[in-house]
């Protein structure tokens, strides 16, 4: 699952989790709220008897005002009210020519009618004469109040039934610690596992790519940053991870190529000083009048211009070498009948070689209409690099060369020798450039050091594969395959 979409749906289920307890919480608090503030107020009575207590005690006030509205001044009956509304949490206090009778035992002060009449005043009468309720502050506590006037004498008698509202306090108090517990169940429920997958899924997986970037920073591959996630994150871990890869494979190519530099440096300043120091040698000879015959002069000219082919040669192999390993020769592919370019090739190869007594046997099993797109000459280059590499280690008087072209879903061309052979553990070598299986021998037989590197290149360029095969003692077999493109259904003789 994407990131994306876990915060998603972690910010959905969140959103709907706190919004759900939140009602609840609120609804149910909101319930318990009324229900104990009621009790509070009513003292357990039932909500029936209270209205029609209350009904009641404002009709007989009303009947007092008109009947007897002087029995509203009576402090006996004031109190008589007083100790009704009581049940109600309620007292009253009565205001009449500006002065108030105080029947509760409240004792309260001058500031508190003060307060009272203050609020009052901001208020226009209703209609029953009763006022809205409203409340007033007064020493840090809330009281809410009831207005109701009766005229008296051509004068107004107020009767003020107020609630205290600090008997709520304790339920405020109970209610706060509810949405507190509410609070701490939403941030358990919901931001602590969304911080958890924060923390898992981004910020830890940040934290190793940040090391592994100050490794990278510090020149250190050697390192491996492993992820099991396939998220966006998990996918930039493995992206990044590819990168190290690569870049550590392409720092120790370059080390390999360094390598392969100075290897190349050391072995054509070898190549070239053997040559060089058999012909200055000979030249001085000349000069020193030690070929002091004919056939002695003729002899170190010779000598002097096989040195010289040698070294040409070398020159030649060299450059051809590294043009293909520049990628800076060209191939001239061309649609090729693989039987009659094998055959030209047989036919030069025993030409070449029939002065040495080498026997050269060929087998093919190719259709004659097969063709291959390649570049005639280079391919013919590794087949005469070949051939020449065997004999050069062909040690057994009858020397026998076979080659064999088969014919599946590929070519494969096989060319084996009765020679000396291979070890096993050399025979992934021989294809480098400069590398001899024997330096004594080599020395003897003469050679560059890269015909079989050079075969490999153009065999590698043409998508082919080449490897070796061998056995002591009785011969080692070049093989390398090329793709076959096309039958043609006629004959081209």
């Amino acid at each position: 699952m994407s990131i994306r979409t876990k915060l998603i749906g972690t910010y959905i289920i969140m959103v709907m989790v706190a919004a759900i307890l939140f009602i609840t919480t609120t609804f149910t608090a909101i319930t318990l709220f009324f229900t104990d503030a009621g009790s509070t107020l009513i003292q357990d009575k039932k909500l029936d008897e209270v209205v029609v207590e209350i009904v009641d005690l404002f009709v007989e006030l009303k009947v007092k005002e008109e009947n007897n509205p002087s029995s509203l001044l009576d402090e006996v009956y004031i109190k008589e009210v007083n100790n009704k509304i009581r049940d109600y949490s309620c007292f009253l206090t009565v205001e009449y020519n500006g002065e108030f009778i105080d029947v509760g035992g409240l004792n309260l002060s001058n500031d508190f009618y003060d307060t009272l009449l203050k609020e009052d005043k901001s208020y226009k009468f209703e209609k029953l004469n009763i006022r809205k309720n409203k409340s007033f502050m007064y020493n840090k506590d809330r009281y809410n109040f009831i207005k109701y006037e009766f005229k008296y004498d051509s004068k107004v008698i107020n009767y003020y039934f107020i609630i205290d509202m600090s008997v709520f306090k304790n339920i405020r108090g109970g209610y706060g610690k509810i949405f507190s517990f509410v609070l701490l169940v939403i941030l358990l429920i919901i931001i602590l596992p969304l911080t958890y997958m924060l923390s898992k899924d981004i910020i830890i997986p940040l934290k190793k790519l940040e090391e592994g970037a100050n490794k990278i920073k510090e020149g250190n591959l050697d390192f491996e940053l492993k992820t099991k996630s396939n998220n966006e994150i998990g996918r930039v871990i493995q992206a990044f991870e590819t990168m190290r890869c690569e870049l550590k494979k392409s720092v120790e190519q370059q080390i390999q190529y360094e390598e392969n530099r100075k290897e190349l440096i050391s072995s054509i300043s070898h190549d070239l000083k053997t040559p060089i120091t058999s012909i200055k040698g000979y030249v001085e000879g000349i000069m020193d009048g030690v070929a002091n015959s004919e056939e002695k002069l003729e002899k170190y000219l010779q000598v002097i211009y096989n040195k010289s082919e040698h070294m040409d040669k070398l020159i030649n192999d060299l450059f051809l070498f590294s043009r293909l390993d520049l990628n800076r020769l060209p191939f001239e592919m061309e649609e090729v009948y693989i039987c009659r370019f094998m055959d030209d090739c047989i036919n030069e190869l025993k030409l070449e070689y029939s002065k040495q007594n080498i026997i050269i046997n060929y087998n093919t099993n190719v259709d004659v209409n097969t063709i291959v797109i390649m570049d005639s000459q280079k391919i013919k280059r590794v087949i005469f690099n070949i051939v020449q590499n065997a004999i050069k280690f062909m040690n057994k008087d009858e020397k026998v060369l076979n080659i064999e072209l088969r014919e599946d879903e590929i070519l494969n061309f096989v060319i084996k020798d009765n020679g000396i052979g291979i070890e096993k553990e050399q025979l992934p070598l021989i294809f480098d450039k400069f590398y001899r299986v024997d330096e004594a021998r080599n020395t003897k037989v003469g050679g560059t050091g890269l015909g079989l590197a050079i075969a490999k290149q153009i065999i590698d360029a043409h998508k082919g594969e080449i490897w070796a095969e061998s056995e002591i003692e009785e011969g080692t077999s070049i093989c390398f395959t090329l793709q076959k493109v096309v039958d043609k259904g006629d004959s081209h003789e």
